[in-house]
């Protein structure tokens, strides 16, 4: 595979902006469903603007994507007939707002939060979306600024912190702008090993941007990933930001 189709591949992944692929980069339509109150709904009157964010983790601490939507221009409210148990505690009424989420990075669909005006949660604020994030095989992405050096952007199935790493391993000789090291956190799958991960990377510096990339530690809390960048016709730094997406059993 060339450098260009290399980060071609990359930029779909995560969701890296690019004027000339701008369709294709945008990320996929997701429908997506969050249940509330249907009696402090009433209080979202014609105009209302409901913030609809999804996050990669349980806690939704980690933001992915945000998009706002007037509450009439959402798919479907719909009510929802509760059944009590003999003895239970009545349960509140229920409706479920269904909207659809335009351009989402792929991955980013696993829990979902919705605030606004007459928006009190049924069922916990962070609620899980089905065959969203756990369906993707990306668990780990971030974009690595050369200059700062800082991460600009993270996330992926699973992960809830990037930092740069100056300590882990090999880590500790990379010396910036050129090479980066980035540990990220989270939950990974049980047996996760360098084996069965693929790691993808770029840094753009028009036809002669290459990078080159190494796992340097990985547990089922942690994965620290090692990326070089130059460019290949005078062997320079390309001085843009380092994209790199970790994927998992490929």
């Amino acid at each position: 595979m060339s450098a260009r189709m290399r980060s071609f591949f990359l930029a779909v992944l995560i969701g890296a902006p690019a004027a000339a692929l701008a369709i294709v980069l945008q990320g996929p339509d997701v429908k997506v469903a969050y249940s509330v109150d249907a009696t402090a709904l009433k209080a979202a009157i014609s105009g209302t603007m409901l913030t609809f964010t999804l996050y990669s983790d349980s806690g939704c601490t980690a933001t992915v994507y945000t998009q706002t939507i007037n509450v009439e221009n959402t798919d479907m409210i719909e009510s929802v007939k509760r059944v009590k148990p003999k003895g239970a505690t009545k349960p509140p009424k229920t409706a479920v707002i269904h909207a659809t989420l335009i351009g989402v990075p792929p991955g980013s669909a696993g829990f979902l939060k919705v605030t606004g005006t007459g928006i009190m949660s049924v069922g916990g604020d962070c609620q899980a979306q089905a065959g969203g994030a756990a369906s993707s095989p990306v668990i780990a992405y971030a974009v690595l600024n050369q200059g700062g050096p800082g991460v600009d952007s993270f996330g992926g199935n699973g992960t809830t912190a990037a930092a740069l790493d100056f300590t882990t391993g090999a880590c500790f000789f990379a010396s910036p702008p050129g090479s980066l090291c980035v540990t990220f956190t989270g939950s990974y799958p049980s047996g996760v090993a360098a084996t069965n991960l693929t790691v993808l990377s770029s840094s753009g510096s028009g036809n002669f941007g290459v990078t080159n990339n190494q796992v340097v530690a990985v547990s089922d809390t942690s994965i620290t990933v090692e990326v070089f960048a130059w460019k290949s016709d005078d062997l320079t730094n390309t001085g843009q930001p380092m994209r790199v997406a970790v994927l998992y059993g490929m």
